[in-house]
């Protein structure tokens, strides 16, 4: 007898199993008088019109463990900032500085030189340089004049009132510049100055900097800053910052 090849393996498995019951009788456990038309339907016989040790017996042995799947992407974490304080990771450094639904709204500033205002987390602190494996912020500036030395900064605070400053505008070869646009500014990609926040020396590459002062703690904060440089009427606004793969998402009421 040739079967009809079938799509479904499950019921070739049952149709099967019943055209061997009905070769071999009684025996298989299986009473070909008590199966009736009702019992088929769409060449299927239902599992009722077997008797249960019949069932049992059609079951195959199971197979070995297939090998384990490839591993899935790293995911990273995300955290929405709903409030700024100072019993909170996440503090502002004046009234200038406040969070919307859109993000941290900086300014505006009419004489950034002379003012500004900053956002800080202090949810390394005690930790030394070492343990900080990325850093990244997004975010948007404008200015009417010296944009390009407008652009917000940031600043990690070590102990002993030592600190590392990742200014935009001495990225190279493409600092981002753009005003108006949100630019993904990713500090542990580029390059830092130690001790030299007016800039007075050139930059060097983060890995650098950190590797001559991993062992030094993070004491006092790291902090987000527009103003207190350059440009007239000045603003910014922060979407977003990520550390070691968690991202804060910054979203007021």
């Amino acid at each position: 007898m040739q079967l009809r090849k079938l799509v479904d393996n499950k019921l070739v498995t049952v149709l099967a199993g019943a055209t061997v019951v009905a070769l071999i009788g009684a025996g298989a456990g299986y009473s070909a008088g008590l199966t009736t038309s009702a019992d088929i339907k769409d060449q299927t016989i239902k599992m009722k019109a077997l008797r249960p040790g019949t069932v049992d017996k059609l079951k195959g042995q199971t197979g070995p463990a297939g090998p384990a799947g490839p591993a899935g992407p790293a995911g990273s974490g995300q955290t929405v900032v709903s409030v700024l304080g100072q019993n909170h990771p996440w503090d502002a450094t004046n009234a200038s500085v406040s969070l919307t639904p859109d993000g941290v709204e900086f300014g505006p500033y009419p004489d950034a030189g002379a003012t500004g205002g900053s956002i800080c987390w202090k949810g390394m602190n005690g930790q030394p340089l070492s343990a900080v494996k990325s850093i990244s912020y997004d975010i948007r500036y404008r200015a009417t004049a010296d944009g390009a030395f407008a652009a917000p900064y940031l600043r990690l605070f070590l102990a002993n009132n030592h600190d590392i400053i990742f200014s935009a505008n001495t990225q190279s070869p493409d600092p981002d510049l753009d005003e108006g646009e949100f630019n993904d500014y990713v500090v542990t990609q580029g390059s830092v100055r130690y001790d030299d926040d007016p800039g007075n020396n050139p930059d060097s590459p983060w890995a650098t900097v950190k590797a001559a002062h991993a062992a030094e703690i993070i004491a006092d904060d790291i902090c987000i800053t527009q103003g207190f440089s350059n440009g007239d009427n000045a603003d910014a606004l922060l979407r977003s910052v990520s550390v070691n793969g968690t991202t804060y998402v910054f979203r007021g009421n």
